[in-house]
């Protein structure tokens, strides 16, 4: 089973490790294309397990194996659930479609941002701010959520 992600166009500002945010935060980009969520460190998940091997495509086109798929929180009350783990891949995604279907949210993009709401109350389940244009949520570590 292959899955496919898009094109994601980035600024050597914006890594993984070492990036201009706060590093006590996790990075994720917002993507519309993203077929899954990707994460690449062990340490942002809840928890994980290892699965039947699976064939990623990466945006450059390369391949690579995810072994390992879990549980991440992205606020209190709501947690991505089957991402993937990845560990060279050098960013973190997070699916709107995957979004959409799991979290029964809607995701609404402005020029300057983007809101995850729930689909039937539309309380505001995260929001951020268009950095480097890429929506790029901020996930507080594992250990503020318990």
């Amino acid at each position: 089973m292959a899955m496919f992600l898009c094109e994601v166009s980035v600024t050597p500002s914006i890594t993984h490790s070492g990036n201009k945010f706060l590093s006590y935060f996790s990075s994720w980009i917002i993507d519309s294309g993203a077929t899954n969520h990707i994460c690449s460190s062990l340490s942002h998940f809840t928890s994980y397990h290892q699965i039947n091997a699976i064939s990623v495509k990466l945006p450059n086109g390369n391949h690579v194996i995810a072994n390992y798929s879990g549980s991440v929180f992205i606020n209190q009350n709501h947690i991505l659930d089957n991402v993937f783990y990845i560990p060279n891949f050098t960013f973190n995604l997070l699916s709107v479609a995957k979004s959409i279907d799991t979290l029964s949210c809607v995701t609404i993009f402005y020029s300057n941002g983007c809101h995850i709401q729930d689909k039937n109350s539309l309380k505001m389940i995260r929001s951020t701010k268009m950095q480097d244009r890429l929506y790029i949520l901020r996930i507080l570590p594992i250990k503020n959520f318990k």
